[in-house]
């Protein structure tokens, strides 16, 4: 018996081994052609690079704006993830922690907008963005992300916080200075 589970072990490991290459396969012929001229490509398309050009990830940043576009991107999704994570947290704590009437109300009328898919709500974002001048800027975008990923959080985080003992925020609060 101890052999065909040793053996169920190593198939599953060859599995998920071949599956790895295959995903990665990708990834690694991405990275090897961006090291390549454009001439190199066109010559060989699967061929490794003969000489690796690393000064086109530094023309890359320099030459072209990947600079200011790396930067946006570092600004939009670090203030959206903690946005998201404050407010997020806040309505997740209250509805884990406070049983008042209209709890499951809410969290079935916040749940319930995960059924929408975000196309349904592209117009009303853009009516509403345009209306106030936040189209085509980064604090637009950041309430489009907020808009689209903010349903799903709290109730993500009322879990998170339903699995914490009651002990603890009874040790907080008693710890609290009057």
């Amino acid at each position: 018996m101890p052999q065909v589970r040793s053996l169920g072990r190593w198939l599953l490991f060859g599995l998920l081994a071949l599956y790895t290459a295959f995903a990665i396969g990708p990834v690694l012929w991405l990275a090897s052609m961006s090291l390549r001229t454009t001439d190199e490509i066109d010559r060989a398309h699967y061929a490794l690079p003969t000489t690796w050009h690393w000064w086109k990830f530094a023309a890359a940043w320099v030459e072209s704006s990947y600079r200011v576009y790396f930067w946006n991107s570092v600004l939009v999704v670090g203030s959206s993830v903690l946005i998201l994570v404050a407010i997020g947290g806040m309505a997740g704590y209250c509805l884990a922690r406070y049983q008042f009437r209209g709890n499951r109300l809410i969290f079935f009328a916040i749940f319930s907008t995960i059924m929408l898919p975000p196309q349904v709500t592209v117009i009303s974002f853009f009516q509403i963005l345009v209306e106030y001048r936040l189209f085509n800027t980064l604090a637009g975008l950041i309430i489009v992300y907020i808009g689209v990923q903010l349903p799903p959080t709290p109730q993500i985080l009322e879990s998170f916080f339903k699995r914490i003992p009651q002990e603890l925020f009874d040790a907080a609060s008693a710890a609290r200075p009057e």
